[in-house]
């Protein structure tokens, strides 16, 4: 019992962990007329938030169809900003794998503490020809 309450406590933490300051993401993008920034909107608790990560998963959202039409157009970056990482990276991790029309010479950035978040996206942004840029936040 005591093992499973500290799984549930570091999900929790690791689902409560900070979100993502738009200034900075702005700063590492080029600047340019093609640059945009996805603000993600999220819940106001942990658990709710992993409830909007699961429908993310499963049927998309208004900000991934967002992104997806951002990376159909040439020579476009879009940042992914938001205050919960979980739903930042399901709703990116949806819109690289659903994009059907991928323009030339686009990337996508994200800001987050995990390298296997790092790993998960770069799969199928690799698979579709799209460059993440993802950044480490230094802690």
């Amino acid at each position: 019992m005591k093992k499973l309450l500290i799984i549930a406590l570091a999900a929790v933490l690791v689902a409560c962990s900070s979100g993502i300051n738009v200034d900075e993401l702005i700063m590492k993008m080029p600047k340019n007329d093609r640059t945009f920034v996805v603000q993600i909107p999220v819940a106001s608790n942990a658990v709710s938030n992993t409830m909007i990560v699961g429908m993310i998963k499963t049927s998309g959202s208004p900000s991934a169809s967002n992104i997806m039409q951002i990376l159909a157009m040439d020579n476009a970056n879009v940042g992914v900003a938001g205050d919960s990482q979980i739903v930042n990276k399901a709703t990116a991790l949806y819109a690289l794998e659903h994009v059907m029309k991928v323009g030339k010479n686009v990337g996508i950035y994200m800001m987050g503490d995990s390298e296997s978040d790092k790993a998960d996206l770069e799969k199928p942004a690799n698979r579709k020809n799209i460059k993440l840029h993802y950044f480490i936040n230094q802690k």
